[in-house]
């Protein structure tokens, strides 16, 4: 707000006050609840049951491996408007990296192309309430080519558990790869 403006909002503030003290009103200090009654905050901090905690190194690997008992994450890119497009999608990780297949020309290579910005939450829950998820954010990259591909089909082939007779022998057309890179991560884990 500017300045001149500001003084001038106070001052007419400060005349409202006076004119209502002068007929008697009391200055208003608090909005009164609709039913009339007088609300009383409670300033206690109220006891958490469940504490959180982090997880990182070989727990959050473990965790991304197979933690939440199936490999699905949440990937958001931006659109070209800058509001997110979120979609479920397998992945897989190599390194500290983040695969995800999808058919080449979706809206998340377009995004990913237009903005490498990314994120990839990955949630999960047990029995008895456990609550555990991790947020990646990083970069993305786009992988197109086909002895890339290919290398990757078989890696994700090989992670699954597949036998290496029925491993890939070309890359499927039309398909690839979005690595995200992790910059950031934030995890939670609820026991």
């Amino acid at each position: 707000m500017h300045a001149g403006r500001a003084r001038v909002r106070g001052r007419l503030l400060r005349e409202a006050r006076l004119r209502r003290t002068r007929r008697g009103l009391p200055r208003r200090r608090h909005r009164a609840p609709l039913d009339g009654h007088r609300v009383r905050r409670d300033r206690r901090r109220h006891d958490m049951t469940m504490q959180s905690r982090s997880m990182e190194g070989d727990e959050l690997r473990d965790y991304l491996d197979a933690g939440t008992g199936s490999e699905w994450g949440l990937l958001a890119t931006l659109d070209r408007e800058g509001y997110p497009h979120v979609v479920p999608l397998g992945y897989f990780r190599i390194g500290d990296d983040i695969l995800l297949g999808t058919p080449d020309g979706s809206q998340k290579i377009r995004n990913a192309e237009r903005d490498p910005r990314g994120s990839l939450t990955v949630t999960g829950s047990r029995a008895g309430g456990d609550l555990s998820g991790a947020l990646l954010q990083g970069d993305i990259e786009v992988v197109r080519d086909p002895a890339a591909r290919l290398e990757l089909e078989r890696e994700a082939h090989r992670l699954r558990g597949g036998a290496d007779d029925d491993a890939p022998t070309e890359a499927r057309p039309g398909a690839a790869y979005l690595r995200l890179r992790p910059k950031r991560t934030i995890t939670w884990r609820y026991d």
